[in-house]
């Protein structure tokens, strides 16, 4: 073999390469960014939920990532109540083996920096509330994503009619999407409870839970609060009727520091 035909071999391959890498940045990447960009005041205009904003859109075909940074939800339904959510960056991960196979489907969806206010109006209601759980549990298995991360989140509630305020600093928030049921991990908590006239409480932990069509199963919750630890799993049914009668089996325990019970 000629030292010709020996760098044409090695030479072909960087060469496609190079040629696919360009097409991509080029002409491939900033027409996908510009149709992006261009369903967002469609998106806004077919409904009246919320109006999206968003600062910058990158993708990346070496990563299979799709970012998104600057991100603005207003609300159009409820804006006294729902402020606008910002959230500073998304990361959505492709599932490449599901790609492979023509299935497109995200392995992790990562949200950093959420922050959110809302203000809850507690109101006497002759209907029944009920949780939507039937309808998610319809559709859980058609959403193609497996994980949402969400990581220094910040949440604001209100509650009018008490004049309390609850801030909740949560470092990292998982969901975990297993078809048949969803699993929830809240790692370090961190919370403060604001009431006028009186001192504010504020109390860390964390918490596992599972939730099935029918059940919710607190596997660990564990709060710190004062000089007190609180340990609690339960077992919830009827999870569709759970605000309104609420069935199951709760286990509690309440340890004080330094006593050991």
């Amino acid at each position: 073999m000629t030292s010709f035909r020996r760098l044409s071999l090695y030479a072909t391959p960087l060469l496609l390469i190079l040629v696919v890498a360009f097409i991509w940045m080029q002409i491939l990447r900033p027409l996908a960014i510009s149709f992006i960009t261009k369903q967002i005041p469609q998106i806004n205009t077919a409904q009246n939920i919320f109006h999206l904003e968003i600062k910058n859109i990158n993708l990346s075909l070496l990563k299979l990532q799709f970012s998104v940074d600057g991100i603005d939800v207003t609300f159009k339904s409820d804006p006294a109540n729902l402020s606008p959510l910002h959230i500073n960056h998304i990361n959505a991960q492709l599932d490449i083996f599901r790609l492979m196979v023509g299935q497109i489907a995200f392995s992790k969806i990562i949200l950093d920096g959420a922050k959110w206010s809302y203000s809850i109006q507690l109101k006497k209601s002759e209907k029944k509330i009920t949780l939507p759980t039937p309808i998610l549990f319809k559709y859980l298995e058609m959403i193609p994503i497996d994980r949402v991360i969400a990581t220094n989140t910040n949440l604001q509630l209100s509650i009018a009619k008490s004049n309390a305020q609850i801030y909740l600093e949560i470092p990292q928030l998982t969901i975990t999407n297993k078809k048949k049921e969803l699993a929830l991990s809240l790692n370090h908590l961190n919370a403060e409870v604001i009431q006028e006239k009186k001192n504010p409480i504020t109390f860390n932990g964390h918490l596992n839970l599972l939730l099935k069509t029918n059940d919710l199963q607190i596997k660990d919750l564990n709060l710190n609060l004062l000089d007190s630890k609180i340990n609690l799993s339960a077992k919830l049914h009827n999870i569709e009727n759970l605000i309104t009668s609420p069935e199951g089996q709760i286990l509690a325990g309440l340890f004080r520091a330094g006593t050991g019970y």
